[in-house]
């Protein structure tokens, strides 16, 4: 069989993915979580899989249907999905101001949809969506290289971003009167899907004209600024590492997921602690 490779995510430095064609109309995806493998083992009980059967089941946002996951054991997962034909909105995204325009309101909608029709239940632990327990909060784009955590409650993802965000501020020598000390991790609206991975390399045109959202490896239930941040984050960290730039995304940003100005540039100082700070 000719199983012909669809990409290799170079961008993300902790984790190998690797999507491949399976069949006409197949695609399986392969994830070895090579720094992780011996401590937190990947089973069944795939969080990708999951955030797809809910958005499908909840939302009209286009995204892969799942036809099965195979645990290979030693941290590999594979998940085998529909194959959703069309380009990358990276192939395209320059193409016009009108394509810009079309897919900033189209991400809108969706935003909304994942705020208010897949929401967090009361009580739900941050992180990859489980049912069972709570599941390690590993997303590149929000913790950079940090070792993956579990936070039973919002309360703890809140006092392990205070406690990172005080370190740095202790780094950069920042004068004690500064209103600075008293910024602390908004947590003020309950928790929501966000997708984690926005950027138009995970976004395909598809042939039938809908925008699709794919590759939800890194999703969860995480405060809805997180989302905003991740957006930005990746874009930069794609345009550091691949060279790809994407004329205008930035400000399209505060449109398609709101204006979390503060929340994350608050974050964005306690995130250089995330790869640098071995303590907790």
């Amino acid at each position: 069989m000719d199983i012909t490779p669809v990409y290799v995510d170079e961008s993300l430095r902790y984790n190998t993915c690797n999507a491949h064609w399976l069949s006409a109309d197949t695609i399986v995806k392969s994830y070895v979580d090579i720094h992780r493998r011996d401590v937190v083992k990947v089973d069944i009980e795939c969080g990708e899989a999951n955030v797809h059967e809910l958005v499908y089941a909840k939302t009209q946002i286009p995204t892969p249907r799942i036809r099965r996951v195979v645990d290979c054991g030693d941290g590999e997962v594979f998940i085998i999905m529909d194959r959703i034909r069309g380009r990358q909105l990276s192939e395209v995204w320059d193409s016009s101001i009108w394509k810009k325009l079309w897919v900033a309101f189209t991400l809108r909608r969706y935003i909304t949809q994942l705020r208010h029709l897949t929401k967090a239940p009361p009580g739900t632990p941050p992180g990859p969506i489980s049912p069972r327990r709570s599941k390690h909060c590993d997303s590149p784009r929000i913790f950079g290289e940090l070792y993956p955590r579990v936070f039973p409650t919002v309360s703890d993802l809140a006092e392990f971003c205070n406690r990172r965000y005080l370190k740095m501020l202790g780094w950069l020598k920042t004068p004690q009167d500064d209103p600075a000390w008293k910024e602390t991790f908004d947590s003020s609206e309950p928790l929501v899907n966000c997708h984690g991975d926005l950027v138009p390399r995970n976004m395909i045109l598809g042939d039938d004209g809908w925008l699709w959202l794919v590759d939800w490896r890194f999703s969860g239930y995480y405060p809805p600024w997180f989302e905003n941040y991740g957006m930005t984050i990746a874009a930069r960290e794609e345009w550091m590492s691949l060279g790809n730039s994407y004329k205008y995304w930035n400000l399209f940003l505060p449109f398609i997921c709101g204006g979390y100005f503060r929340q994350t540039a608050w974050l964005d100082v306690a995130a250089f602690t995330f790869d640098y700070a071995a303590s907790p």
